[in-house]
């Protein structure tokens, strides 16, 4: 319940636009995440199934966090100024992956 709760908050900060709209993405696409894998640990699917949707998850996250980590990169060239949010978010979808 805590993840769709999760969900339900940072759809409308999405769609209207409040803060970063990648960064609240990135919190949805973590929740949707956690709901499958608990799902699957739950139900126990055939195990074609399970490793597959592990495999695909791990690699989202793992190119979610390099998407992150060079967007972080170029701000710091162009010496723009970023939150301090963007490296809890990376930390967040490197520890997912």
């Amino acid at each position: 319940m805590l993840l769709l709760g999760a969900i339900l908050h940072h759809v409308p900060c999405v769609i209207r636009g409040h803060g970063n709209r990648w960064f609240h993405l990135g919190h949805i696409a973590m929740s949707a995440s956690m709901i499958s894998m608990y799902l699957t640990m739950s139900y126990r699917p055939p195990s074609s199934w399970g490793p597959t949707v592990a495999r695909a998850q791990m690699w989202f996250f793992v190119a979610t966090s390099a998407v992150v980590l060079v967007y972080l990169i170029s701000l710091l060239i162009r010496r723009r100024s970023f939150s301090i949010l963007w490296f809890l978010l990376f930390a967040q979808q490197a520890g997912m992956a």
